[in-house]
């Protein structure tokens, strides 16, 4: 087909921009805003596909000129958003997190920054807040695709008979078939990586190869048109960070913006025509600076001011995004891409090799100085090394979904002797497990260590995500636990309140985070809801609990250990950069009385036994008042939840009496 310029596609554009610009700024109606990138892929794929089919035809393709077309379009704007990232990330970011910004910006040099998120952050949790580079994981799925699809339509033109529609068609449900598969079994692959988002850009090529009939009359046209506009509405106010995605949801978006694209091609429907208004084509065709701008930005803001933006402040960040997304499209994008552009092709490839490998070298310079701390004071990098403060056997010793830990091969801690206590739970049992383990060698005890991240120790739950194996690694914790007769307590350990409401990256009241996030359920996945979830908790932390006593075990009941929202190494590192007062940095005692209710009241339900003790660890952390971040020049937390090993060897004297009395005893509760 001819190739023309569609002013409703730039405001499509404009949509999917400001639907994730929104997103990220956490404006709360835009809840699915995120879906912005999956029209933009679909946009793509429709005029790439155009243009590469029609030269084709032509028999004028070549895979040089459409290369230098990508590099013009994509490079220059990317390369200056990356160098003032880099800039920026020298001046505000501390050694793990700059560590993190290279690794990112290695990857994104190589356009294969989706690949590393995949491997290290989940696009919804907490830590992609400190990564001024995640969004180009889109550019790096693009790019990826683009390499082989131009090969693909040649192929099939010359050696295929030109059957377009029969091929793409094949590859495109096979796409979604995988994608739709492993929305529920791979997620963050499912996510992130390009063969299950292809069909997405594909979609959008089979509505330039004609693949489709003519709408018969301008009503259909119509309706067709307002129909796509509902379902990217829909995906945007409808969805949220807490549906399943991209698999099946993928089609509310990716099919509206098709529906537009395919009822606008040949008549000026009413939804063309509010398209092509000029507010949205501007911003249509600043959107991939726009977009470009935008994260790092934010990110950046939010390392300056420490604490959370407030609403004001993320707007004068989105208008500062906006307004350099101006200049960068006038001044950069434009000149590279219009007539007479800048660089001969020979000059281009060259420049972009160039300031290619010298991205590469800073990042690489930041990797192997480890986050290069020579950039700031010596006492700064020391607060700063308490993220990495975790437990030095972990990799070795903790299940993760990476490096899962069978039965037979978990760690023992403490005295070396058969061990006789067992730490069972998830990542917050493994910021204590040190700590444990050296109470328990002082009483010449050895704990064994039964642990998988993200699992509450508690038999019959599972996780919703399908990367997990909660239930089956609990039922094996369980039955070793229960056959091994040398085991006299089990002292459980986990992050309660994180599968009931989700994360906390702020401060608010507890009612703030009483959502449906679907974190847990039960093992025929029928519970998605706040009060089912609630209710499986209970009942099967109280069966868990009774079959430990029933068999003769003491089981210690270790409470929630206080959150604080902000990663607090970084935290406490920026505020001595400010020379503010580190102690000054507590969190209220309310906040964390609020959100544990529900726990406390589960944990205190579970009755009165010689053979249950229970440990408080706020009684440590906190007073009526607050919440300790930072004790005795050290940071008690590595992150915004998970104890330091300081933070547990402060918390330790709570288990003086768990290792101190033998089964049978009399005790009281630790408090």
């Amino acid at each position: 087909m001819e190739l023309r310029h569609r002013r409703d596609i730039d405001g499509l554009r404009a949509l999917a921009v400001l639907s994730v610009v929104c997103f990220h700024a956490g404006v709360p109606s835009f809840s699915g805003g995120y879906v912005g990138v999956d029209v933009f892929f679909v946009i793509s794929g429709y005029l790439i596909t155009s243009l590469i089919s029609e030269e084709i035809r032509q028999q004028r393709f070549s895979i040089i000129t459409f290369y230098e077309r990508r590099v013009r379009r994509i490079f220059p704007a990317l390369l200056l958003v990356m160098v003032v990232s880099s800039l920026l990330a020298t001046w505000l970011l501390l050694p793990l997190q700059f560590n993190n910004f290279a690794k990112a910006e290695f990857a994104t040099s190589a356009f294969a920054s989706n690949v590393l998120f995949w491997r290290d952050a989940g696009y919804f949790a907490p830590s992609a807040t400190e990564q001024p580079l995640l969004h180009t994981w889109s550019l790096a799925v693009e790019e990826q695709f683009y390499i082989a699809f131009p090969l693909l339509l040649f192929g099939i033109h010359r050696w295929l008979k030109a059957r377009w529609t029969l091929w793409v068609g094949l590859i495109t449900v096979f796409s979604f078939a995988l994608s739709a598969w492993g929305g529920s079994h791979h997620l963050w692959a499912t996510f992130y990586l390009a063969p299950p988002r292809a069909w997405e850009l594909l979609l959008g090529s089979l509505l330039a190869l004609e693949s489709f009939p003519q709408l018969p009359n301008r009503l259909l046209m119509e309706v067709s048109a307002l129909a796509g506009l509902g379902l990217i509405e829909w995906g945007v106010f409808g969805l949220s960070s807490n549906s399943p995605f991209p698999g099946i949801n993928a089609l509310i978006p990716c099919l509206g913006t098709a529906l537009i694209i395919y009822s606008g091609q040949n008549t000026p429907t009413a939804t063309r025509t509010f398209l092509g208004t000029r507010p949205l084509v501007f911003v249509g065709l600043i959107s991939y600076s726009f977009y470009l701008w935008h994260w790092p930005l934010l990110v950046f803001a939010r390392f300056w001011n420490i604490y959370e933006l407030s609403g004001p402040q993320t707007a004068v960040v989105v208008g500062v995004s906006f307004l350099a997304a101006i200049v960068s499209w006038r001044f950069v994008e434009s000149p590279f891409r219009g007539r007479g552009n800048v660089f001969d092709r020979k000059a281009l490839f060259l420049a972009a090799s160039v300031g290619t490998a010298l991205l590469m070298a800073f990042a690489l310079y930041g990797l192997f100085t480890r986050g290069w701390p020579g950039r700031i004071p010596a006492g700064v990098a020391e607060i700063a090394s308490y993220s990495a403060s975790r437990n030095p056997r972990e990799r070795e010793c903790f299940g993760m979904r990476e490096h899962h830990v069978p039965v037979g091969e978990t760690c023992d801690y403490g005295a070396n002797v058969p061990p006789s206590y067992v730490v069972w739970g998830d990542s917050h049992a493994d910021a204590v497990i040190n700590a444990v383990g050296k109470v328990a060698a002082r009483y010449d005890k050895a704990v064994r260590f039964l642990s998988s991240s993200g699992c509450l120790p508690a038999v019959a739950i599972e996780r919703v995500d399908a990367d997990y194996s909660c239930a089956s690694d609990n039922a094996a914790y369980l039955d070793y636990i229960l056959r091994n007769h040398d085991i006299e307590s089990v002292i459980l350990v986990a992050r309660y309140t994180l599968y009931m409401y989700g994360w906390s990256t702020d401060l608010g009241p507890a009612e703030k985070y009483r959502t449906d996030s679907p974190y847990i359920t039960d093992l025929t996945r029928t519970v998605s809801d706040l009060e089912g979830r609630q209710r499986l908790l209970k009942v099967q932390l109280e069966k868990t609990v009774k079959l430990l006593l029933d068999a003769g075990k003491r089981v210690v009941l270790v409470y929630p250990i206080p959150e604080v929202g902000y990663n607090v190494p970084a935290a406490l590192a920026q505020m001595m950069v400010a020379q503010r007062e580190l102690a000054s940095f507590t969190r209220p005692f309310s906040y964390y009385k609020k959100r544990q209710q529900f726990i406390f009241s589960v944990l205190d339900d579970l009755g009165q036994s010689a053979n249950i003790i229970r440990i408080y660890p706020h009684t440590r952390l906190c007073d009526a008042m607050t919440c300790l971040t930072y004790a005795n020049g050290k940071p008690l937390y590595w992150d915004a939840d998970h104890l330091s090993l300081a933070g547990a060897d402060f918390v330790a004297p709570l288990l003086e009496s768990v290792f101190g009395s033998s089964m049978g005893k009399e005790r009281r509760a630790a408090r």
